[in-house]
């Protein structure tokens, strides 16, 4: 099983357990494509610049 299926599966069984969700198949569609999508972002390499989110605290920053 590739890492994308089991990641898929996760979603699947997510979506069913915890939200109640009932259409499998509809829900199989989509979280393969979430996996999809988790695995490009995953390997993907961001500069600083780019990140979406600011840093919690700058530690170059905190008191001394």
């Amino acid at each position: 099983m590739s890492k994308k299926t089991e990641i898929a599966a996760q979603l699947v069984k997510t979506g069913r357990d915890v939200f109640g969700l009932e259409d499998e198949e509809r829900v199989a569609g989509y979280a393969d494509e979430v996996a999809e999508m988790m695995q490009t972002l995953s390997s993907a390499s961001i500069e600083k610049t780019q990140e979406p989110f600011p840093p919690l605290f700058d530690a170059s920053r905190e008191e001394k």
